[in-house]
């Protein structure tokens, strides 16, 4: 059934169901709801990629709906994930008949290369019944800093060029393509971008230290 916001249709499958014997012994039904960004645009599934693409440090949130045709559910949702944190509960517990949870949770700062990583929602249905969903997800670099990169190095390198080549001291420019080819090929290779990565959040980190003690 697709995801909409009318879960009538939902209810009424769930009423059925349980009017199975094998079904009897389940303490609450559940159903997610598609994830959305803050500005509640759904956010597809991109089959080419096999995963949900996100932004870096950005917020997303989801809802879970449970549901028991006739008593108090019991049991609890529990929300894992790679590359994400938690800005709401990760854990529902189940403690009623019927309730709407929001959950909300941010992506992490991806800035010179792709992470991949998946949220897994995992219901305890009952002490021997665990039902587990787990979405893959693609967190995009920033691809604007990976350009300026690009730019100050291909001018860093051109100028320390052209301070030892150049006995006037000008700017070369005729360097500007070599340098800018090599530039790229060392931002979007793996152990340059790790590098990177780990120089910047070096930097970050000396700065905080210096906040804290100022």
């Amino acid at each position: 059934m697709e995801f909409t916001n009318d879960s009538s249709a939902w209810f009424d499958i769930v009423n059925k169901i349980y009017n199975c014997p094998d079904m009897q012994n389940i303490t609450f039904f559940y159903r997610i709801f598609p994830l959305q960004d803050t500005s509640k645009k759904i956010i597809e599934y991109n089959s080419e990629e096999s995963s949900y693409i996100l932004s870096p440090d950005k917020e997303y949130n989801f809802k879970v709906l449970n549901f028991h045709p006739q008593k108090r559910g019991v049991g609890k949702i529990i929300i894992d994930k790679t590359f994400m944190s938690n800005v709401s509960s990760s854990d529902i517990e189940i403690d009623s008949r019927y309730d709407l949870s929001l959950l909300s949770i941010r992506t992490a700062k991806s800035y010179y290369t792709d992470k991949f990583g998946f949220y897994r929602i995992s219901c305890i249905l009952n002490e021997d019944f665990i039902v587990t969903n787990t979405f893959k997800i693609k967190i995009k670099n920033n691809l604007f800093i990976k350009i300026i990169t690009i730019l100050l190095f291909t001018v860093l390198a051109t100028f320390i060029n052209s301070l030892f080549d150049n006995k006037q001291g000008m700017f070369d420019f005729s360097k500007l393509p070599e340098y800018g080819m090599i530039s790229a090929l060392i931002v979007f290779s793996d152990k340059a971008i790790n590098f990177i990565e780990d120089i910047t959040n070096r930097i970050k980190d000396f700065i905080k230290k210096i906040r804290r003690k100022s």
